[in-house]
C-alpha cells in the first residue's frame, strides 16, 4: 500500500495540473473570445479573428499542455519502480526514514498550491495598479531563466560527480549536491503560479494580461534551461 501511495504522488499532481490547464484552455476555446477591461480605456477582445495569436496561445496551446500532461502522469505512473517480487521490496540506496519522505511530500504539495494561490492573488486589481510588466520584461525573463537553471546544474558538477534523479519526496533547497530535486519542484511550482494567474484571466484586463505572461515565460524558461541543462550532464544523472 505504501509503495502504491509513492507511485501515485507524482501522477496525481500531473494529472492535476492537466486537468485544470485543459478545463481552462476548453472553455476559452469554446466560448471563441477572450475579453480584457483595461483599467483605463476601452475593452479589448482576443479571438481568432482580432489579435489571433494571443488568442491561440492561451486557449489552444493551454490546452495542449494540460492535455499532454494526462498521458505523462501515466506513463510516469508505470515507470515508476514497483517490488521486485512479491513481499520483496526494490532495494533503496536510502536509509532515511518513512516520515522524512512523507514530510517532503507534504511540503512539496503545499508549496505547489501556496504558488497557485500566489499567483491567483498577484492578478488581484488591487495588486495590478503598481506593476507594469510587457512584452520586454517577458522576452527578459525567458532568455535569463535558462540560464538561471543550467548554472544551478554547472555549480553543482563542481561539487559532485552524479547526480540523483528527483524523487518528489526529498529536501528540494539542496542545490549544491542535489540539484535536480530542486529543479524538479521549481518545475511544479514554477507551472503553478501561471495557473491560478490564468484563473483570473478574463477580469484582469492588460495589465493582468502581461503579468500572466510574465509568469508563463518564467514556467517556460524554466522548461528550456532544463532540456538544455539534462542534455549537457545527461551522464551525470544516475537512479540512485
Amino acid at each position: 500500500m505504501k509503495s502504491l501511495l509513492r507511485r501515485l504522488t507524482l501522477p496525481l499532481v500531473l494529472a492535476f495540473f492537466g486537468i485544470v490547464m485543459a478545463q481552462i484552455g476548453y472553455d476559452t476555446l469554446k466560448r471563441r473570445y477572450i475579453e480584457y477591461i483595461p483599467q483605463n480605456g476601452p475593452r479589448q477582445i482576443f479571438s481568432p479573428v482580432e489579435s489571433p495569436a494571443a488568442f491561440w496561445v492561451l486557449s489552444a496551446g493551454v490546452c495542449a499542455v494540460g492535455v499532454l500532461l494526462l498521458p505523462l502522469s501515466v506513463y510516469i505512473f508505470f515507470r515508476s519502480p514497483r517490488t521486485a517480487a512479491v513481499g520483496t521490496p526494490v532495494q533503496r540506496s536510502t536509509t532515511r526514514p518513512t516520515w522524512s519522505r512523507h514530510l517532503w511530500r507534504f511540503a512539496d504539495i503545499g508549496l505547489v498550491a501556496l504558488a497557485v494561490w500566489t499567483g491567483y492573488s498577484e492578478t488581484a486589481p488591487e495588486k495590478l495598479r503598481h506593476t507594469n510588466p510587457d512584452a520586454i520584461l517577458c522576452l527578459v525573463t525567458f532568455v535569463t531563466m535558462p540560464l538561471f537553471v543550467v548554472g544551478t546544474l554547472w555549480i553543482a558538477a563542481r561539487r559532485c560527480n552524479s547526480f540523483r534523479r528527483p524523487s518528489f519526496d526529498r529536501l528540494p533547497l539542496n542545490i549544491r549536491h542535489d540539484p535536480l530535486e530542486f529543479l524538479f519542484v521549481g518545475t511544479f511550482t514554477c507551472l503553478a503560479m501561471p495557473i491560478g494567474a490564468t484563473l483570473r484571466f478574463p477580469e484582469s484586463g492588460t495589465v493582468g494580461f502581461w503579468t500572466i505572461a510574465f509568469y508563463w515565460c518564467i514556467f517556460a524558461g524554466w522548461i528550456a534551461g532544463e532540456l538544455i541543462g539534462y542534455a549537457i550532464y545527461r551522464n551525470r544523472i544516475t537512479t540512485i
